[in-house]
């Protein structure tokens, strides 16, 4: 039985953690695929490597499909898939790994800076090695387009580079036994039940 998950949301540790939990949930009650919606701008690289190597080991075969927009670490939870689908309108957006700060800095340690630095180039090589592995994009390509800021590419144009398996219809992404089954999984949400 195929479970659709609708997964709109930031990128980060709970979200990602709720995400897992709704999957593995689905899996065990049965589920012998998984379908995931994904709209994301993005968020958290670290939570975003964790969702991938997550869903890159399920069980179940898994297609996602971009209902919108896939931007910034919401890539790295994309690229998870085998069969990666695109709605006609739909877009991506790559750039080079930010640091942002959650609360307000008045003082920062060199120490502090090193790490930050060294942080950032680890997770850069990280997001080029599965960009490499999961596209077509050529590795020079690929750093030159992230390190001169952001990079927007639509449907069309990731079926090229070899972000997107194909491009469907809205009207194609859910067929009539997920809806029938009620295999529609809303994340976030205020209850989810199994």
């Amino acid at each position: 039985m195929t479970y659709a998950i609708y997964f709109f949301c930031r990128i980060d540790n709970e979200n990602v953690e709720t995400l897992c939990d709704i999957i593995s949930k689905v899996i065990n009650v049965g589920a012998t695929k998984i379908k995931l919606l994904l709209a994301s701008h993005g968020g958290k690289v670290q939570a975003a490597h964790t969702a991938y190597e997550f869903l890159k080991k399920l069980p179940v075969p898994l297609s996602i499909y971009n209902l919108g927009v896939v931007d910034s670490a919401a890539n790295i939870v994309y690229l998870a898939a085998d069969e990666r689908y695109a709605i006609g309108n739909s877009r991506f957006m790559i750039h080079e790994i930010i640091w942002s700060f959650d609360t307000p800095i008045e003082t920062i340690k060199y120490d502090d800076l090193i790490w930050i630095a060294n942080h950032l180039k680890l997770q850069n090589k990280l997001f080029l090695k599965i960009l490499k592995k999961r596209t077509r994009i050529h590795k020079n390509q690929i750093r030159k387009d992230i390190t001169k800021g952001n990079k927007t590419i639509s449907s069309a144009e990731a079926v090229e580079l070899g972000f997107v398996t194909k491009v469907i219809p809205e009207s194609q992404v859910l067929d009539d036994s997920d809806i029938v089954n009620n295999n529609l999984m809303h994340y976030p949400s205020t209850t989810i039940s199994l």
